[in-house]
């Protein structure tokens, strides 16, 4: 049997509006110690916000983090696996997409 994504995913996902802040999103990165967030417009999932993403298109774009909306540095569009998914099978996608975070 092999091991399955439900085996050890994390549960809890935080997730943060597409028109939030770049220091909003930060801010919740940091109370929840996480290094992501999946962004979502009117409830739905659309993309993913990483750390990566912060320092390549805020950091080094020289980018107001107060004065930009989420939705213009995000990831997307968002590849997500499912609990019953295999790990190996997961890896597989998130080494093709080039990808560090499947939610």
């Amino acid at each position: 049997m092999s091991l399955k994504i439900e085996d050890i995913m994390i549960e809890e996902v935080v997730s943060v509006q597409e028109k939030a802040t770049v220091t909003k999103a930060v801010e919740l990165m940091n109370k929840h110690g996480i290094g992501c967030l999946v962004v979502v417009k009117k409830g739905k999932p659309v993309g993913i916000v990483t750390e990566t993403d912060m320092v390549r298109r805020v950091i080094l774009d020289s980018v107001d983090p107060k004065g930009t909306n989420v939705a213009k540095i995000m990831s997307r569009p968002l590849v997500v696996g499912n609990p019953k998914m295999d790990v190996d099978e997961a890896t597989r996608i998130m080494r093709t997409r080039k990808i560090k975070k499947l939610p």
